[in-house]
């Protein structure tokens, strides 16, 4: 028998190359840019503060969206009004989006997947960017829960597999901070009382390997009581919202199709007593919509319609709700989008959108939106995009503080005002370094606003039987312009950004008692310094983030006098005077006591403000009876430490 013979080869190699990518462990990637997303399970590494760290919170950290102080619960986006911003849950719009007059959002960061924010486009009818929270897309393999009982509040979320097919996501929150922080929460000399509670429902289900099919629900509740003492009397505010929706997404050969039919109401009742006048300030929005999105390839196209139910805020100075209609608009548009990438380098994505308005009062807008970005792509050394748009807004949000607080009411336009409408230039650059390690992304801006509306009135005017709104308002135009900074570690045990904000945001009135000159927003801070880092390994967590910005402007009055017992202000330049800049630092440090593939659970430790810095907020007028004075407003808790326990399972 013959033996088979083999010939072996032998090559030699003169060199090995190892090509890879770092594993990403921040809770953030993408850019400014085009947009960043945020992983809410990974969100959990921030500092807690009263146990959960909060998405729109965490937002305020990167560049081009304004850190909120103490009693501002809106959202400034490239100096943008909060409601320039478009909020929503996978789509559907939510009004007041905030607990605690801002101190965070909603948003149970345990029931949501992810968060996306994008400071440049906005699907929705806004001037400003988008926050957009999107849930859960697949069916959980087991059982699972995420809960934190702390000295403030609790939390949790349930999620439970219906078989292969199904799954329902519960969550719930409530405060019970009256108990313990009792003492220290006072406004000037009277008690201040406050509690909240929120719940979230999910229902999906995967039909068909082509089909999903979610039903979102949620309702929250925020009530506010400043007791007697004051030199107001009293304040007493509830708000708080409720949310229906029904999506289903059917994937196609070489795209999607979704559709989603829901509901948004946001509400809000105001009780103010000053000497002998009570007054009550009771205002709301409704919100029903359907929209369809299509995506086939390079293209995109849908339609929207809804339909508005507004309760515009007119004081009652009795028992009865004012004999006012809701104010009533339909708006009904239709899209469509192309992007297509050109060789190696060139991008090139164009929009438009059309939409017709009416409003109950028989005003009638038909209004286009285009949009036009180009874009290069530097490969190895980054990605440089300019675009140009035009935005229109149909609502309009205003009230005495101009910052998102919940007696702040909505309008349509229609008899108040013409559509509010937005031209914006965006040119960015974003490159990725050393493997994916770090990441860099800078940003410069410039934004035409017109039709723009503002209160101009005071407390005062609204205790007065002869308030009309009409002569509260100021209208006129805007702009801001600015750059904007981040620099990201995405990978590793240490991980966080550095963001800083470079802008202005100011307004014209078209109003004889205010010079034509440009003026400050009430918002505006012209720097901002954000530092976010956490440091992860083994079982220990620590993490921190500092703000440190521009003071916003104010109204300072330059005397008081009384006239037939009327007090009457004489005040300086409108937001003339800055407040002190705004600086805080947040700490957190977390502990797993045990932690495996089953279960993780531990204690979380956090301190809100730690150099316990008295951040002025606001100036108000305060009356005693030495006289009147014009004095600071800081938040009720100046340093707030907050320790939770947490599970995991």
């Amino acid at each position: 028998m013959a033996s088979a013979q083999t010939d072996t080869l032998f090559y030699a190699i003169d060199s090995v190359s190892t090509v890879g990518t770092s594993r990403r462990t921040s809770a953030i990637k993408g850019d400014i840019t085009e947009g960043l997303t945020i992983d809410m399970e990974r969100l959990s590494s921030m500092p807690r503060i009263l146990g959960s760290a909060d998405p729109l919170r965490s937002a305020s950290f990167t560049s081009g969206v304004q850190t909120s102080s103490e009693y501002d619960s809106g959202v400034h986006i490239r100096g943008c009004d909060n409601a320039h911003n478009d909020i929503n849950i996978n789509g559907v719009p939510v009004y007041g989006a905030a607990h605690l007059f801002g101190f965070f959002s909603i948003f149970n960061p345990t029931h949501y997947k992810s968060m996306e924010l994008s400071v440049t486009k906005s699907d929705a009818d806004r001037l400003g960017g988008s926050l957009g929270m999107r849930l859960h897309d697949k069916i959980p393999g087991k059982v699972g829960g995420d809960f934190a009982v702390g000295i403030m509040s609790s939390q949790g979320t349930l999620r439970l597999p219906l078989g292969k097919k199904n799954a329902l996501t519960i969550s719930g929150r409530g405060s019970y901070m009256n108990l313990i922080y009792k003492k220290f929460m006072r406004f000037d000399d009277s008690q201040v009382r406050y509690g909240f509670g929120d719940a979230n429902f999910t229902w999906q289900c995967e039909a068909s390997q082509k089909d999903k099919l979610w039903l979102d629900l949620y309702y929250g509740k925020d009530k506010a009581d400043v007791g007697q003492g004051t030199d107001f009397g009293g304040i007493k505010v509830d708000w708080g919202n409720k949310i229906a929706s029904f999506h289903w997404l059917h994937n196609l050969e070489k795209g999607s199709l979704r559709q989603t039919l829901y509901a948004s109401r946001y509400s809000s009742k105001a009780g103010i007593a000053y000497q002998d006048i009570s007054t009550r300030l009771n205002s709301g929005i409704s919100s029903y919509g359907y929209s369809l999105d299509t995506k086939l390839g390079d293209f995109s196209f849908g339609a929207q319609a809804q339909l508005h139910s507004i309760q515009e805020q007119i004081p009652s100075f009795d028992d009865k709700d004012p004999d006012n209609a809701p104010q009533n608009s339909f708006v009904g548009e239709i899209y469509g989008k192309w992007g297509h990438a050109f060789g190696l380098h060139w991008g090139l994505e164009t929009a438009l959108k059309a939409a017709l308005f009416r409003s109950s009062d028989k005003h009638f807008w038909f209004r286009p939106s285009p949009e036009l970005a180009i874009s290069y792509d530097f490969r190895r050394y980054g990605k440089i995009a300019l675009q140009y748009s035009i935005r229109n807004q149909y609502l309009f949000q205003t009230g005495l503080t101009n910052i998102g607080f919940p007696t702040e009411f909505w309008m349509a336009a229609g008899e108040i005002s013409a559509p509010q409408w937005s031209q914006n230039i965006d040119l960015g650059y974003n490159c990725e370094l050393w493997g994916g390690k770090y990441a860099l992304s800078v940003d410069l801006y410039y934004r035409w606003l017109y039709n723009q509306v503002e209160f101009g009135g005071n407390l005062y005017d609204l205790l007065d039987t002869n308030y009309c709104l009409q002569d509260c308002l100021l209208k006129g135009k805007g702009r801001s312009y600015g750059l904007n900074f981040m620099f990201m570690k995405q990978t590793g045990d240490f991980t966080g950004w550095v963001s800083y904000s470079l802008g202005r945001s100011q307004r014209k009135f078209e109003n004889a008692q205010y010079p034509l000159s440009w003026y400050p927003s009430n918002h505006e801070r012209i720097h901002e310094l954000n530092i976010v880092a956490n440091y992860k390994k083994g079982r220990w967590n620590a993490s921190g983030t500092f703000v440190c910005a521009s003071g916003t402007p104010f109204t300072a009055p330059e005397c008081f006098y009384i006239v037939s017992g009327h007090l009457m202000t004489q005040y300086g330049p409108h937001n003339g005077t800055r407040l002190r800049p705004y600086i805080r630092l947040d700490l957190g440090l977390d502990c797993s006591i045990i932690k495996n593939e089953k279960q993780e659970n531990g204690f979380s430790l956090s301190v809100y403000n730690v150099l316990c810095r008295r951040n002025d907020v606001f100036y108000r007028l305060k009356i005693t009876p030495e006289g009147f004075s014009f004095s600071k407003v800081a938040f009720f808790l100046r340093f707030v430490p907050s320790i939770s326990y947490y599970h995991r399972f």
